[in-house]
């Protein structure tokens, strides 16, 4: 048996700095996916709601990262209602996506 590193990305071979990159979008993609199954949510509802194409809703809830960049998803999220907090230094990265109690539109 082979010790995770504590990113899947590294790894399944990435470089650090892919990796790293890829493991923040995969989180930014699940609080995205989360919200719009506690809000039961459908795609095409979500897509009007963040002003995106529906197809780009599914690639989102479904893993398929590679296309969007942690800026666009943070925008989503945002777009939501959501705060995103990140914290990083030479040994470990905190990241936190709080769903505020109280919208303010």
């Amino acid at each position: 048996m082979i010790k995770s590193s504590g990113n899947v990305f590294k790894d399944m071979g990435f470089s650090d700095a892919e990796a790293a990159s890829l493991l923040i979008r995969a989180d930014l993609a699940l609080a995205i996916r989360e919200y719009l199954r506690k809000h039961k949510m459908s795609q095409a509802a979500a897509a009007e709601k963040l002003g995106i194409k529906q197809p780009d809703v599914s690639a989102i809830v479904t893993g398929k990262i590679e296309k969007f960049s942690i800026d666009y998803l943070i925008r989503q999220l945002v777009k939501l209602g959501h705060v995103v907090k990140m914290k990083s230094n030479n040994r470990r990265r905190t990241f936190s996506v709080i769903e505020p109690h109280i919208r303010i539109n």
